[in-house]
């Protein structure tokens, strides 16, 4: 190794190192002081309802489509349903399924930033299981011309180096970049720290508010003249939390020598928690990249009709999963695939599909202008072609198309191609 590369790695790792304890403003809270993986998921997925629902509507839709492999020649490519790597997605690793593998991915992405495969492999290269790591078990060694030098896994003796002749490592990121770390990217919970801990700061005091029979802070005043002395005070709040607290809760208290009960704070009408709740719900959900009203929050279903569901179903799978479908196929091509093209099916993506009314509609107009042979309107339509089927109902160059894009739209519609058992 020569010195520049022993200067470059060694100012990349120390670069690493100052970065992985960052300084967060005074807002934040101890639970987000170190961002790790097991803090992020303890304080930011496990104890918050906001960003459980919002990653549990992403990795149910992010699972929807297969990831298929195909002959490498573009869009005219075969889907190879028997390649090896097609069979590895289907079957993984003995605990999961593709499905599975998915949803763990997207999650640890979601939640960490960075989500790894690690593949075992043979002696002769040959990959026989594929394992979802998270980024508190798999990081980056930084340095070198291509910003990493390798990747290291966090075992029973600390970080030890993958040994990448005998394991293959494909790592994804979520899409929000860590400027000062370029090799990989930001926890999407990290920029909504505040957001996180304001809503679980919310549920706790509603829940602390409902235990104590919705009633709030109180303070006793006494008439001027009746002061108690400290020890007093003390006996009278045990006495007043043994009579009238825990199980014994919301009971009738009886007052003398001109005491008063004043409530202090604002009640439930006066913080208008749902107001309240609704900016971090949005700021949560807008960081992890799903619309309110898919994830069931609050803030999302006050005005939810049909049509607006149906049209951020849309939107969430072109500009959220889409993306993030693209960006997974091209790690796994460029890590696994050897002159294949790695895709996923779109075509399995219902939120993508048009009505089945419309569709055939579609269809039967461009057959019945001539345009579209037979068994292209029964691929068109999911259905298998048949042996004479390659004709047209009439001579398509001797006839007028009144809308010539309805059928050209008809001919881009993709065939759903099942696979083999």
């Amino acid at each position: 190794m020569s010195i520049t590369t022993s200067i470059r790695y060694g100012l990349a790792r120390w670069l690493a190192k100052a970065a992985a304890v960052p300084t967060l403003p005074q807002w934040a809270r101890s639970s987000f002081l170190i961002p790790t993986f097991d803090n992020l998921t303890r304080y930011g997925y496990e104890q918050n309802a906001t960003v459980m629902l919002c990653i549990s509507a992403l990795t149910f839709a992010f699972a929807e489509p297969p990831l298929l492999v195909w002959s490498d020649e573009g869009e005219a490519g075969q889907k190879l349903f028997k390649h090896p790597l097609r069979r590895l997605l289907r079957n993984p690793n003995p605990l999961m399924g593709e499905d599975e593998l998915m949803r763990y991915t997207i999650a640890y992405m979601a939640i960490g930033g960075n989500a790894f495969w690690i593949g075992t492999k043979t002696g002769r290269g040959v990959h026989t299981a594929l394992w979802p790591y998270h980024a508190g078990q798999v990081r980056c060694i930084p340095g070198g011309p291509n910003w990493i030098t390798g990747y290291e896994f966090f075992g029973q003796d600390g970080w030890e180096p993958i040994d990448q002749d005998a394991f293959t490592v494909v790592h994804f990121k979520w899409p929000n970049p860590d400027l000062n770390q370029p090799w990989q990217a930001q926890p999407a919970l990290r920029s909504v720290a505040s957001a996180v801990d304001t809503t679980n700061e919310i549920d706790n005091y509603v829940y602390s508010l409902l235990k104590n029979d919705a009633v709030p802070r109180m303070a006793l005043k006494l008439p001027q003249g009746r002061e108690m002395d400290k020890p007093a005070k003390d006996r009278f709040r045990s006495q007043w939390q043994a009579m009238y607290g825990g199980t014994n809760r919301g009971g009738i208290a009886i007052l003398d020598q001109g005491a008063d009960i004043t409530r202090v704070g604002l009640d439930m009408a006066e913080l208008a928690f749902d107001a309240l709740r609704n900016v971090p719900q949005t700021e949560i959900a807008g960081a992890l990249r799903v619309p309110p009203i898919l994830a069931g929050l609050s803030v999302g279903l006050e005005h939810a009709t049909y049509s607006n569901i149906e049209q951020a179903s849309k939107d969430f799978t072109n500009r959220t999963l889409v993306p993030l479908w693209r960006g997974l196929a091209a790690e796994v091509e460029s890590a696994l695939g050897a002159g294949i093209s790695v895709r996923h099916d779109l075509s399995a993506v219902a939120s993508l599909q048009e009505d089945t009314n419309e569709r055939w509609r579609r269809v039967n107009t461009a057959w019945l202008s001539g345009l579209i042979k037979k068994n292209e309107a029964r691929r068109a339509l999911g259905y298998a072609d048949e042996q004479n089927g390659e004709v047209y109902l009439v001579d398509p160059k001797r006839l007028l198309l009144p809308d010539a894009s309805l059928a050209m739209d008809v001919l881009t519609l993709p065939a759903r191609q099942k696979e083999p058992a």
